[in-house]
């Protein structure tokens, strides 16, 4: 521990009512430890994000995954059910994708359901989510990332 820490602890303890001085220090590493180590969740729901809607959710994705850049450690909890994402409205970056764009009269132009980019520590759990692609797109692009979980999410095209 450090002696910062220490002298915390001695000034609480030396305190006359020795269970306050307890109840301060459980609660101060409680709070301290949340911090540490609590996840932050944003729910995809409060961006606009609507299940069983089938509602074109394209613009409402990247503002729930913004939402979640600059947390300590976000979770992206998408709402469950049937959510619909269209081409009209996605997010568009030029990837080279092998094996879909070694032809040049292919467009380089992706159409990406999730972009995930310049983005650190989030897990986007679908909450058993089936998300339905609408014509042809990129379902995740992870780019200049790291520490993304993908997990409970199923696509269908």
């Amino acid at each position: 521990m450090s002696a910062f820490f220490m002298y915390y602890i001695y000034i609480i303890y030396s305190l006359r009512d020795h269970s306050k001085a307890i109840l301060i220090i459980f609660f101060s590493l409680f709070i301290t430890l949340s911090s540490v180590f609590g996840q932050t969740v944003i729910h995809a729901s409060d961006y606009g994000v609507r299940s069983n809607s089938f509602e074109n959710a394209s613009t409402a994705v990247p503002k729930a995954i913004d939402a979640c850049k600059g947390k300590r450690d976000a979770v992206l909890m998408l709402p469950g059910g049937r959510i619909d994402i269209w081409r009209e409205g996605a997010t568009k970056r030029e990837l080279y994708i092998s094996n879909s764009t070694e032809d040049d009269d292919l467009p380089k132009v992706k159409n990406i359901a999730f972009l995930f980019e310049d983005c650190k520590n989030i897990t986007p759990d679908g909450n058993n989510t089936v998300v339905v692609l609408h014509r042809k797109m990129v379902s995740f692009a992870i780019l200049n990332s790291s520490n993304i979980k993908i997990r409970n999410i199923h696509f269908k095209g």
